[in-house]
């Protein structure tokens, strides 16, 4: 009932946290108001109630004046509460209790003029009207005990002559003993009534301490996730800078003249060093999730080449432990989909990576096919080896976040336990599911996603590689790693190009400004200058030179950014020669990539 009474209050509040906020008299005052102004239609019933006792003992004339006078009195008294409720200040103050005695001392003369008919009924009608009045005050005004003592002062004052005057009537003791037993009945109700209003104010108090101990938990885990989402960044950004170094340096002593053994061990650094990568892709992609920050692209993917293309990576591990990898396409397999083809490339590679991982023996299976569901069309991308399978213990798992099947010391496979993680949330952004399916014998997982087929998308050639005549281009590298400087300056002089190095952005744009440079590759992170602020200025300025921006900042957001601010390129770190020679190529002739991922 408060509620209703702090919904008319200026400032709009409805909640009861709100009336925890006024003070003890006011939010008394609200729920005072409140009951009288809901009582208002009960009131009329009352009244006919009390008239028809009051003609038993009056005569129905005085019974019918007295009601007729106590509904003006009632209707005049419920628009004075109506207008308090609707005042600035709502509060059981003077006004209220004037007319709320006023309306007693009417009320009151029921009991009066039962008694002093000195009727058969009299006594009876007499203690039966003053119970009920009192009772009446005492439940309407029971958060307020004094306001409530006023308000019945006009049913005291008819009960104090009525003792007075009770001296000669038989009944005198047993009218006695009645207001005892009434007056302790009232008593025990009001006493209830406070305990009652005590204890809703407590859990009402308590209700709001959780309340507010649930907002601070959850603005504290909030804060966290995006201080691990940040933290994240800052490791992914500060451990790519390094790695590009070494996988560079990997890449370069792979084309020199080394013999085999060193070879060997160059590959051995080129291929852990790539793992570390794909880790830290998992580890990111993993902290972007969990922020509700990893987006999906939709556009039109030819499937077979890229379900090919995926397997073509993992054949050569495959051939090295003996398996066969197939890929199969049955008949109403689509030739092209929407789909974002760099989120169902990684979930290929995650499960191709552990079919590959755990199967010492026999083959591993892709199989497409186009399934019929209720309204729509499904695509299932089958995965299946011949390993061991997973157990009923390690299927509850298996699709946990750093989890792995098998936990013990002596594993013998290594791995962050992300993969399948990260693959069932990509899958569920795509609007499906990844599952493991039943299986005699191996693994078998499955890619379950809507199915929306499309035309083919055009596919532009790749461009061929240069050869060694080709000419020479003059290239500024814009780099503040000392590592990184030299690692691109040895490759670029390796296929004949002249590499001038630039340590920040700012000495970059002075560069350019002098021109002569056929392409710059542009890190992102720089003192003084940082990339895009280079880019940016290079662009305004008027300079069309190709720009490939060359950065440890892996996000689609930084690569959008990246291209925004003007660059024709940009290919996430440690990169590969491989790729940047393909771009390169592309951009002989100036004309604009719109994105290069990281190989």
């Amino acid at each position: 009932m408060s509620s209703r009474a702090s919904s008319s209050s200026p400032q709009g509040h409805t909640s009861s946290n709100h009336v925890l906020l006024v003070a003890p008299a006011e939010s008394d005052g609200r729920a005072s108001v409140s009951t009288i102004v809901i009582a208002q239609g009960l009131r009329y019933w009352l009244l006919a109630a009390w008239a028809l006792l009051l003609g038993v003992c009056c005569g129905p004339s005085v019974a019918l004046g007295w009601f007729a006078a106590c509904c003006v009195l009632g209707l005049v008294r419920g628009r004075v509460e109506r207008a308090l409720t609707r005042s600035a200040r709502v509060s059981v103050g003077a006004e209220l209790t004037v007319i709320a005695t006023l309306t007693s001392a009417a009320w009151a003369m029921a009991p009066l003029w039962a008694w002093r008919t000195h009727g058969p009924w009299a006594l009876a009608a007499t203690i039966t009207f003053l119970f009920a009045g009192v009772l009446l005050v005492a439940t309407q005004f029971r958060h307020l005990p004094r306001r409530a003592l006023i308000v019945a002062t006009p049913y005291l004052v008819v009960l104090a002559y009525v003792l007075a005057t009770a001296r000669s009537e038989p009944g005198r003791w047993a009218l006695l003993a009645g207001v005892g037993v009434a007056g302790s009945a009232i008593l025990t109700k009001a006493f209830f009534g406070r305990v009652h209003k005590a204890q809703i104010d407590a859990f009402q108090a308590e209700q709001a301490r959780l309340i507010a101990a649930l907002e601070i938990a959850r603005d504290e885990a909030t804060a966290a996730s995006d201080a691990k989402s940040a933290f994240m960044a800052v490791i992914s950004h500060e451990l790519r800078t390094p790695m590009n170094g070494v996988l560079g340096a990997a890449q370069l002593l792979r084309n020199g003249a080394l013999d085999e053994p060193a070879q060997e061990l160059v590959a051995v650094i080129d291929e852990q060093g790539r793992t570390l990568a794909c880790l830290l892709d998992d580890i990111l992609d993993f902290a972007r999730i969990e922020a509700g920050k990893l987006e999906v692209s939709l556009v039109d993917v030819e499937l077979a080449p890229l379900v090919r293309r995926i397997a073509a990576l993992w054949r050569p591990r495959a051939q090295e432990k003996g398996l066969a990898l197939d890929v199969t396409f049955a008949p109403q397999a689509p030739e092209a989909l929407l789909c974002d083809p760099i989120r169902l490339s990684q979930m290929l590679h995650n499960l191709l990576s552990n079919a590959v991982k755990f199967t010492d023996g026999g083959a591993v299976n892709v199989h497409v096919e186009a399934t019929q569901s209720p309204g729509s069309e499904r695509l299932r991308i089958t995965v299946a080896d011949t390993g061991p399978g997973v157990t009923a213990a390690g299927q509850a798992r298996l699709f946990q976040a750093f989890s792995q099947v098998d936990s013990s010391s002596t594993r013998r496979h290594g791995g962050a336990g992300l993969g399948l993680a990260i693959s069932r949330r990509v899958a569920g952004l795509l609007g499906g599911d990844l599952h493991l399916e039943p299986s005699h014998a191996g693994a078998r997982f499955v890619i379950d996603l809507p199915l929306v087929r499309c035309a083919a998308p055009q596919i532009l050639s790749e461009p061929e590689a240069p050869d060694a005549d080709s000419p020479a281009r003059r290239v500024l590298v814009v780099e503040d790693h000392p590592a990184n400087q030299r690692i691109l300056a040895a490759w670029l002089e390796g296929l004949g190009h002249l590499c001038v190095v630039a340590e920040n952005g700012a000495e970059g744009l002075a560069a350019v400004r002098q021109g002569g440079f056929d392409l710059v590759l542009m890190d992102v992170n720089m003192p003084v200058m940082d990339g895009l602020e280079a880019v940016r200025a290079i662009r305004l300025e008027g300079f069309c030179v190709p720009i490939v921006m060359l950065s440890a900042s892996a996000g689609e957001t930084d690569r959008a950014t990246g291209l925004q601010a003007g660059a024709d390129g940009y290919m996430a770190k440690p990169v590969q020669f491989t790729a940047l020679h393909a771009v390169m190529s592309r951009l002989g002739s100036h004309v604009r990539v719109p994105e290069v991922g990281a190989a």
